[in-house]
């Protein structure tokens, strides 16, 4: 046999088709949220598309087991919101907000905040392209899968007579 050598990222993909409010675009939509990354993926139909979202494998068996109504609420919360303010960089100093060393942290803070914020928003108009929002999730189309996510790697590509080609040689997150 063939050696693999490999790690589990502890995070478990969620998955599942969806029916779309309107057209899905010719492109993918992702959100990088404090529970993991959430992308909305087009398929051939533009009424559907896939959802992949990497989280912890508690919240991910939470929803798949859930409600049809929960799920689809859940999604439109994770893809339509925006960029996230990230959290304070210097938690203990803000209860000392009078202090000249608390005003510098909040200062810091807010600029750091402004540059990611601001990064963000001009990467959305690459290209000159207007900013698109994500189609909303009307339904669940399809079953819901789960799957443990891990990084690994064949040491060899080769044995007798067996060639490993593309995926078959490594497996990596699918948000990579």
């Amino acid at each position: 046999g063939i050696k693999w050598d490999g790690f589990q990222y502890n995070r478990t993909a969620l998955t599942c088709t969806v029916q779309l409010s309107s057209n899905m675009p010719r492109r993918a939509f992702q959100r990088f949220l404090p529970n993991g990354p959430c992308a909305l993926l087009p398929t051939r139909s533009l009424q559907h598309a896939t959802i992949v979202w990497s989280t912890t494998p508690e919240i991910a068996l939470q929803y798949k087991n859930t409600s049809e109504k929960e799920l689809v609420q859940e999604l439109n919360n994770m893809l339509q919101q925006g960029p996230q303010r990230i959290p304070p960089l210097f938690d203990n100093l803000h209860s000392t907000s009078n202090s000249l060393l608390g005003n510098l942290a909040y200062g810091v803070e807010r600029v750091v905040d402004t540059v990611q914020y601001g990064l963000t928003m001009a990467h959305w108009n690459d290209h000159d392209e207007v900013f698109v929002a994500p189609p909303r999730v009307e339904s669940i189309a399809g079953p819901r899968y789960t799957f443990p996510l891990s990084c690994h790697h064949a040491d060899s590509y080769i044995s007798q007579n067996v060639v490993l080609v593309g995926d078959a040689v490594h497996t990596v997150h699918p948000m990579a």
